[in-house]
């Protein structure tokens, strides 16, 4: 079992881990994830080769965590997805996501680019057999992103998650 634990000077971003770009494949299996910012996060910049994008990417039996010690760190979601291919989140823990940088979302899944790219996209992803505890909110979509440049999301299927003590304030609980 590996232990990834990141921290940051506050008002910047901090992620445990981080894929711009990569043909993948990507395995994370079996860690813990402890970081104020984003545990995992895949896409988001700008692609340093033009159509590859983070894919067949395997997320299983990890434990993603965010320290109450991080407030004021940009605290934002557990997993996001903003460019992926073929991604799998099976079998992980995911607890505590409070409101800060983020509407506090433990799983953030869109189609998003901060460059003019419309070939970015989240597609055929799978979540399942997770269990979700003490966020804001369990899992979240958004075809798009807030700025409707990339192409919409496709392809995603959620079954089998359990989501406990959502909506509740996770720092008045730790």
């Amino acid at each position: 079992r590996h232990r990834t634990v990141t921290t940051t000077w506050k008002g910047i971003e901090s992620h445990c881990v981080v894929a711009w770009t990569g043909a993948g494949p990507m395995k994370l299996v079996d860690n813990y994830f402890d970081c104020a910012s984003i545990g995992v996060l895949l896409g988001g910049a700008a692609r340093a080769i033009a159509d590859v994008a983070p894919s067949d990417v395997e997320v299983r039996g990890n434990h993603f965590v965010k320290d109450s010690a991080y407030k004021g760190y940009v605290a934002k979601n557990l997993f996001e997805v903003k460019d992926g291919r073929r991604v799998l989140l099976e079998g992980n823990m995911i607890e505590r996501s409070w409101f800060e940088a983020q509407s506090a979302m433990a799983i953030n899944l869109q189609s998003l680019t901060d460059e003019k790219n419309r070939d970015v996209q989240a597609t055929d992803i799978t979540v399942r057999w997770n269990r979700v505890t003490q966020a804001g909110q369990c899992i979240t979509m958004s075809a798009r992103g807030y700025n409707g440049i990339a192409s919409p999301m496709a392809k995603v299927q959620i079954e089998q998650n359990l989501c406990t003590e959502i909506g509740v304030d996770s720092m008045n609980r730790v």
